[in-house]
């Protein structure tokens, strides 16, 4: 009888754990992130890319260029942090919501021209309860656009960012994310610069007096090299 009886609990707290509505103590956590390969990149992305693709066209042909460059100071003339999710809801501005790693006098990133199609870099994470069953997920893409010059020089970056594809978490669970970008400096030479910076996702939820936070770091380069997690060189 006392058999039947915990199987029963067992059951009943499965049903309720696999509905996310369970309440798991912030012990019985555990985080899981892995890159997302050999898929299709989700049509915000796509959305991304071809706006940002017409706008570099639109740039050094229609604009002044400035005085008192230094090609060899790097610099962001966009944001530093921002957020992405609130109250579990994106809130990313694809328009605004970017940081660059552009020389020292520039005003806009368009001054600058060649630039390459962005490199991407997709990820999953989530959180599972003792019972081995997700209750937060987040996937997102880390982007930038490469390879920027400015008069024939440099390696520099524009838009670069962390866009949420997709937002997973139960009603009571209030998720939230922001980005962080530092970092910024020169890793190539005086004459022909490299730009690179390093840009952060802060993200995790809170509910019933109970907080779960978590950062992931990623490298980027002027050059177009892969995108880099830091965490999975720690």
């Amino acid at each position: 009888m006392q058999t039947c009886l915990l199987l029963c609990a067992l059951l009943v707290a499965c049903t309720s754990a696999r509905s996310l509505s369970a309440r798991p103590d912030v012990e019985g956590l555990s985080y899981h992130h892995q890159q997302v390969v050999d898929e299709p990149l989700h049509p915000l992305v796509l959305e991304w890319i071809e706006s940002r693709k017409m706008e570099s066209k639109s740039g050094i042909r229609e604009r002044q260029l400035p005085a008192g460059v230094d090609i060899d100071q790097v610099i962001n003339i966009a944001k530093s942090v921002w957020n992405i999710i609130e109250g579990g809801r994106p809130t990313l501005n694809t328009s605004f919501d970017y940081a660059t790693a552009v020389p020292s006098g520039v005003t806009e990133w368009t001054e600058l021209e060649y630039w390459a199609d962005p490199v991407t870099a997709s990820y999953s994470a989530w959180v599972e309860n003792i019972f081995k069953v997700k209750i937060l997920e987040l996937n997102y893409t880390v982007i930038a656009m490469p390879m920027g010059q400015y008069q024939g020089k440099g390696q520099y970056l524009t838009n670069v960012g962390i866009i949420p594809t997709i937002v997973r978490a139960p009603w009571s669970y209030t998720l939230s994310a922001s980005t962080n970008v530092h970092g910024i400096v020169n890793v190539g030479s005086k004459d022909s610069p490299i730009a690179a910076l390093q840009i952060d996702l802060n993200w995790g939820a809170s509910w019933m007096f109970k907080k779960f936070t978590k950062t992931e770091a990623y490298y980027v380069r002027g050059d177009g090299k892969p995108i880099t997690s830091l965490n999975s060189q720690k």
